[in-house]
């Protein structure tokens, strides 16, 4: 007896096809986030490191332990020790038009810098740098709230400068830089997201530089952040 081989029909090969094309269509899409996302938190962490060599550096050349025996109170002179490949001025296209929250709803930080403030470095991320310390409440309303016990600086930095997606979060997240020379951000006010700029990249720092896909962030455990305080450099 003979058996024969039993193929495909056009009609089931049609649906099979069709089923693959719905797969690729939901998975590819998702795929692609989690790259771009992972460059991201790459390019964030290379630019943190630069940073923090360049303070210590600082620290060792002036022989102190305080950032205010440095160069540091101005931002011209922080801006000197980067790789920098323009100034930001009105005419130059440093930062996003516009800024989501990792929500999706439009993000109100007023600030977050616009064009004309800043540098843009060679590597494509746009940096702002503001001298905190000696600031009061009443002096810019937008920096003094929520600074931090010890607090020198602070840095709003864009990672891929005014390219998409211009989300805090993903590209855009402020740096506080304190005394002492540690950078660090501040714990987040709802558990399992990043509610603005400086807790984000607090959030993706104590998670090893993982960024997640969906707003959520990068953990969902309370506990984490029942235990999570504003943190203070040591005196």
């Amino acid at each position: 007896m003979r058996y024969k081989n039993k193929a495909f029909t056009l009609s089931e090969l049609l649906i099979a096809l069709g089923i693959i094309g719905v797969i690729a269509t939901l998975s590819i899409p998702s795929i692609v986030s989690t790259i771009q996302y992972n460059i991201l938190a790459t390019q964030l962490k290379n630019n943190v490191v630069a940073i923090q060599q360049i303070i210590d550096d600082q620290k060792v050349e002036h022989k102190t332990q305080s950032l205010d025996d440095t160069d540091f109170k101005s931002a011209g002179s922080f801006y000197a020790l980067l790789s920098k490949s323009q100034t930001c001025t009105g005419n130059t296209k440093c930062w996003g038009e516009k800024y989501r929250a990792i929500t999706g709803t439009d993000a109100y930080e007023p600030a977050i810098p616009k064009d004309g403030e800043g540098i843009k470095l060679k590597n494509g991320a746009t940096l702002s740098y503001k001298y905190t310390k000696t600031m009061k409440q009443g002096d810019e309303t937008e920096m003094v709230n929520g600074l931090k016990k010890n607090e020198f600086a602070r840095i709003y930095i864009d990672v891929n400068g005014p390219e998409q997606p211009n989300i805090i979060g993903r590209d855009l997240f402020r740096i506080i830089i304190f005394e002492n020379g540690n950078i660090r951000g501040s714990g987040s006010q709802n558990p399992g997201t990043c509610d603005e700029t400086t807790e984000c990249f607090n959030a993706l720092m104590r998670n090893n530089w993982k960024m997640p896909k969906d707003d959520k962030y990068w953990n969902t455990n309370e506990k984490f952040y029942d235990n999570m305080k504003d943190p203070e450099p040591e005196e």
